[in-house]
């Protein structure tokens, strides 16, 4: 509504003292409003004064009120962004409103063309954008938007090694806890492997990969390391090798057995950290993998197989064939003989229905071929003298070994007699006066013929019944003879005896010193024993009726009188008891 020629003022209350603009209007004020800029800031809706003087000086009846509407522009919304170093960055983008325009600071100028951020160097740049209303032509407060180039992670380790034809096995090194890992056959990234994250204590752990494929060659696999930012390694794949480990097959000999001999475990020839695993001949796993005892009950062959599987990789090799042969034993179809034979004598064993071609052995025991007593093949003589000499019975078995080495399941039992021979007794006491000597020696020998070596005391005679007897009266006489029993066969035992003569042992001794039958049993080694039974001297020849140095009490004392020359411990050949007198 602005005249011509009139005269305006705007002022920033009724006061007049805050003159804010004044203006005059021109001819074609009419046709057009007249935009005024005024040099305050205003933060809220305002209300000013505008005054209006015609071309006569003559002032409006009031101040008009003038009301300013404050437009609040808001801010463009933006969003933070992140690169990983070294991609490609896109322009920055902000969403404004419909009837605006964006406004970009990377100083104080503003720019309408949105920067794009730099990507060579890791860190964080912040950029301003702002939003101008068209309509207001209203500036908005500058959003802050920021830009973090993330660095990349390094890329993990990883090696591995498979068994032919087995899973690979990969351990991989150098994880980071939050990172991401994935394992390809290639690099189109279809053939995923494997997939992991890194824990929290994956720098003290590496991780074993078992990967789902079966290999035959050594070959190559790729692996990608992502960090928890989500950049990928320098390098996208870094080449992860798989070498493919052959285990050699273990070394084996094939076996004979004859039938019904022990057979040992089945061995094998390989390294020491090896394991042999033992299997059928259709593979099927024997002994929890162990070795077996093979069966020598039935003649035949069995097949084995035998692997071995390194301690360090676990691989298992291929299997080699092991056959056990079990041949048929002889069957003991021999006739053995042998005489009755004296003591201290070897046998003799005659053999017939021999082979020629075969061994003949003989034991001691019936189970046992472990020591050979005497051996010699069919076409040699059939008589086999033994070394070992016998005095009892003895049983011998004898088994025949055929061409291949194997003997007979049973041994023919062979009994040689040894005649019996015994002279009774083992020693002869004395004879005693004014009573008949009378001794037998007995035997078990059949038609037993007696002869005497040796001289006899006068009044005895040796018959052929084997009986000494007779009167002798040969005080203290010894006499050294040789008893001899000879048997029907020839067979013969002798023995050395002593005979005594009658010896006189005293009812009373004098130890008084007059020289007369002061020692008791003068010659003889006696034992002395006092009323109590205790032992007061023990003498090779006599007593002399003292005890500990002092002369024995009158009294009755017992004895044992023993021949001078027997051992200790032998048997008394007179026991009873003596008066001791003054």
């Amino acid at each position: 509504g602005i005249e011509p020629g009139y005269r305006y003022a705007l002022f920033g209350n009724e006061t007049r003292k805050d003159t804010l603009a004044k203006f005059v209007g021109t001819g074609n004020a009419k046709e057009n409003d007249t935009l005024l800029i005024l040099s305050v800031i205003v933060s809220r809706d305002t209300t000013f004064r505008l005054i209006t003087v015609n071309e006569f000086g003559c002032e409006a009846e009031s101040l008009a009120p003038v009301t300013v509407t404050a437009v609040k522009v808001p801010a463009p919304a933006v969003r933070d962004t992140s690169y990983c170093i070294g991609v490609v960055a896109a322009a920055l983008t902000a969403v404004s409103a419909e009837d605006a325009t964006l406004n970009w600071y990377a100083g104080d100028n503003p720019s309408a063309t949105a920067p794009v951020p730099d990507t060579d160097s890791p860190g964080t740049t912040i950029f301003l954008v702002s939003q101008t209303d068209r309509a207001t032509g209203c500036e908005s407060d500058r959003a802050t938007i920021r830009v973090t180039v993330r660095p990349r992670p390094e890329n993990a380790v990883a090696a591995g090694y498979a068994c032919v034809n087995g899973n690979p096995k990969v351990t991989v090194t150098g994880i980071e806890p939050g990172y991401r890992y994935a394992l390809f056959g290639n690099e189109t990234r279809k053939d995923t492997l494997a997939k992991f994250v890194g824990t929290g204590n994956a720098r003290d752990n590496d991780t074993l990969l078992i990967l789902p494929v079966s290999v035959s060659r050594d070959t190559t696999f790729l692996l990608s390391t992502v960090g928890e930012t989500g950049c990928v390694a320098d390098k996208d794949f870094v080449q992860v090798p798989v070498t493919v480990r052959e285990v050699l097959a273990p070394t084996v000999r094939d076996t004979s057995y004859c039938r019904g001999v022990p057979a040992v475990p089945l061995s094998a020839l390989a390294p020491a950290d090896a394991t042999l695993n033992w299997y059928d001949a259709e593979a099927n796993p024997l002994a929890l993998g162990g070795a077996t005892m093979p069966d020598t009950d039935d003649v035949g062959v069995r097949v084995f197989r035998v692997t071995q599987t390194d301690s360090e990789l676990g691989c298992e090799s291929a299997a080699t064939e092991m056959r056990i042969t079990v041949k048929p034993a002889p069957e003991n179809d021999l006739v053995a003989s042998t005489s009755r034979i004296c003591p201290q004598t070897a046998a003799r064993i005659t053999l017939e229905n021999l082979d020629a071609n075969h061994v003949y052995s003989v034991y001691s025991d019936p189970k046992s071929t472990a020591n050979v007593l005497a051996s010699f093949t069919g076409a040699e003589s059939g008589v086999l003298n033994l070394d070992e000499l016998l005095d009892d019975d003895t049983y011998y078995y004898i088994r025949r070994t055929d061409g291949d080495g194997c003997v007979s399941t049973t041994a023919t039992k062979l009994k040689v007699e040894v005649a019996q021979l015994h002279l009774l007794p083992e020693t002869l006491p004395p004879y005693e006066r004014d009573k008949r000597y009378s001794q037998t020696f007995l035997t078990n020998a059949e038609r037993p013929v007696f002869r005497l070596d040796g001289v006899l005391p006068a009044g005895l005679s040796f018959d052929e019944r084997g009986e000494l007897s007779g009167f002798g009266y040969e005080r203290d006489a010894m006499s050294e003879i040789t008893v001899t029993v000879t048997d029907a066969d020839g067979c013969s035992v002798s023995r050395p005896y002593t005979v005594e003569g009658y010896f006189f042992v005293p009812k009373v001794f004098t130890p008084n010193g007059d020289g007369v039958n002061d020692i008791f049993m003068e010659t003889y080694r006696v034992v002395i024993f006092d009323r109590l039974g205790v032992e007061i001297y023990s003498g090779d020849n006599g007593w002399d009726g003292a005890y500990k140095n002092k002369p024995a009490p009158q009294d009755i004392y017992f004895y044992k009188i023993f021949r001078k020359t027997t051992v200790p411990g032998a048997t008394a050949i007179k026991t009873g008891y003596v008066g001791l007198e003054k």
